[in-house]
């Protein structure tokens, strides 16, 4: 295991701490210790591989290798439809958090603050 990818998930256990102590007690103070917290940690997104992705690197990902995006070969985020119509961007910290059963083909490994600026670039959707 990388030492980068050692120190991400690090940050995203201080993270899920941080979550819960701010669930248990909803004050300003660890709110805005949360959010500065989130600027700075790459979270998984569940995403579709696009229809022109070459055969083999989609069988490379099925096999569970971790690949690099392509350009011009962008995956697409997966949104999911809320009974009002609305969509929500999933995000998780750890792989493990997906429920099996809701397993996209692909997982994006991002940074929080991308999945803001996606979620902005798309209010119309």
């Amino acid at each position: 295991m990388s030492d980068t990818k050692t120190q991400n998930e690090q940050e995203n256990i201080e993270l899920e701490s941080m979550v819960h102590d701010f669930l248990e007690n909803q004050v300003e103070q660890k709110f805005v210790a949360l959010m500065e917290k989130l600027e700075g940690v790459n979270v998984y997104v569940p995403a579709m591989p696009p229809q022109n992705m070459p055969p083999e690197m989609l069988e490379r990902i099925k096999a569970g290798e971790n690949v690099a995006a392509t350009a011009g070969i962008p995956p697409q985020p997966y949104l999911l439809r809320k009974s009002d119509g609305t969509n929500v961007l999933p995000i998780f910290t750890t792989k493990e958090q997906i429920p099996e059963e809701k397993r996209t083909p692909m997982l994006l490994y991002m940074p929080y603050s991308a999945c803001v600026a996606l979620v902005m670039g798309n209010q119309d959707k």
